[in-house]
C-alpha cells in the first residue's frame, strides 16, 4: 500500500511538472504576450478583486482576459461599457417604479448572482470555489467610479452584500447577495483621446498592468516562411518594431505612459495671453522712414538693396521687420528711387 501511494504521488508530481505554463498555453492560442506580463496577470487575478489592463488599442487586452480565464478554468463574462453609463443601474439593472414590476436584470447582475451561489456552495462543501471573471471592455468610456460605486464599496467591506433593488422578493430577483469572494472584476483601459482618465479611487483598489505590443520575434518563429528568409530580415523587423514602440512612447500625440490620460492638451488661454505679452513687440513704424508700418508685410514697402537702386531682391517669404530696413517686399520689387518704398 505504501509503495502504491508513493507511485501515485510520483505520477502526480511528474504530471504537474509536465503541464505547460499559462504563458505557453496562451501562446498556443495565438497570444504572444511576454512571460512577465502573463505571470503578473496570473498573480493579480489570484490576489486582487479588481484588475486593470491598460495600454494602446489593439494590444490584446480583452483577449488576454478571456483566454486566460479559459485556461485558468474560470467562468468569464464580457460586458461592453457604454459612454452613457452614470449609475449602478446601468451595470446591475433596475426595478421599474410600478406596482407588480419585475427586476430588469443585466448580464453583470446575473453573473454576480451565479458567482455568489457558487461561493456559498463551495463554503458548504468545504472546497475552493470556482473563480468568476467579469470583464468590463473599455471600462473608461464612462466613469468607473459612477457605475461601479456599489461594487467598489462592498468589495472592501468584510461580509458586504451587493444591493440590486429594494422591491423585495416579488421583483423576481434577489434584492441583495453576499459579495462573492471568487469574483474578479477585470477592466480594459485604452489610453487615448476617446476615453476618460482613471481616478485614484480605482487605482488604489486595482492591480494595474500595462499591456504592450506582442512579442514579434515569437510570432515570426511560428511562420514557415521565416525559415526561408535570411536571418537578418526577421532581426531587422524586430528592431524596427522596437524603435517604433520607443517613438510612440515618447511622442506627445501618442500613448506616453500608464499615468497619462491621453495626448497633451493645449495650454489654457491665460498662458497664451501671458506668452503674447512677454514676447517681442511689433514695431509701430517703419525703421527706415518712420512711416506707420503695415500690419503685415505687403508689396508697398521695399528694403533698399546694398547693390544699388536697380538690384531687385529675390522673391521669398517675408521675414519679420528688422532694425536695418523697411518691410521687405513679397513680390521681389525695388523702389524706383532706391529709397524706402513705404511712401511710394
Amino acid at each position: 500500500m505504501v509503495a502504491e501511494a508513493g507511485v501515485v504521488a510520483a505520477t502526480e508530481g511528474a504530471a504537474a511538472e509536465a503541464r505547460p505554463t499559462l504563458h505557453q498555453r496562451l501562446r498556443a492560442r495565438g497570444g504572444f504576450y511576454s512571460a512577465t506580463l502573463v505571470a503578473q496577470y496570473q498573480l493579480a487575478v489570484q490576489e486582487s478583486r479588481l484588475v486593470v489592463l491598460a495600454g494602446p488599442s489593439g494590444t490584446g487586452k480583452t483577449r488576454l482576459a478571456l483566454e486566460a480565464a479559459a485556461e485558468l478554468e474560470a467562468v468569464s463574462c464580457l460586458v461592453a461599457v457604454r459612454p452613457d453609463w452614470h449609475a449602478n443601474e446601468d451595470l446591475l439593472g433596475y426595478l421599474p417604479p410600478f406596482p407588480g414590476s419585475r427586476f430588469s436584470s443585466t448580464a453583470a447582475s446575473e453573473f454576480i448572482r451565479s458567482a455568489s451561489i457558487e461561493a456559498e456552495a463551495a463554503a458548504a462543501e468545504q472546497r475552493t470555489p470556482r473563480p468568476f471573471h467579469l470583464c468590463l471592455d473599455e471600462m473608461n468610456l464612462a466613469r468607473p467610479e459612477h457605475y461601479l460605486a456599489e461594487l467598489l464599496s462592498k468589495m472592501e467591506v468584510p461580509g458586504g452584500r451587493v444591493s440590486f433593488h429594494t422591491g423585495g422578493a416579488e421583483g423576481g430577483f434577489p434584492p441583495e447577495v453576499a459579495y462573492p469572494a471568487n469574483l474578479v472584476i477585470i477592466g480594459t483601459v485604452n489610453l487615448d483621446e476617446t476615453t476618460l482618465p482613471i481616478s485614484a479611487k480605482i487605482l488604489d483598489r486595482a492591480a494595474y498592468l500595462v499591456v504592450e505590443a506582442h512579442e514579434l520575434r515569437a510570432f515570426l518563429d511560428t511562420l514557415p516562411e521565416t525559415a526561408q528568409l535570411p536571418a537578418w530580415i526577421p532581426k531587422l523587423l524586430v528592431d524596427l518594431d522596437g524603435n517604433l514602440d520607443d517613438a510612440a512612447r515618447g511622442s506627445a500625440t501618442g500613448w506616453r505612459s500608464a499615468s497619462c490620460a491621453g495626448p497633451a492638451s493645449a495650454p489654457p488661454p491665460a498662458t497664451l495671453r501671458k506668452r503674447r505679452s512677454t514676447g517681442p513687440s511689433r514695431p509701430r513704424s517703419c525703421p527706415g522712414c518712420a512711416s506707420p508700418a503695415p500690419t503685415r508685410p505687403t508689396s508697398r514697402c521695399w528694403k533698399p538693396s546694398s547693390a544699388g537702386s536697380g538690384a531687385p531682391r529675390a522673391s521669398s517669404p517675408a521675414p519679420p521687420p528688422s532694425s536695418t530696413g523697411c518691410w521687405p517686399s513679397s513680390a521681389g520689387r525695388t523702389s524706383p528711387s532706391g529709397r524706402c518704398g513705404c511712401r511710394e
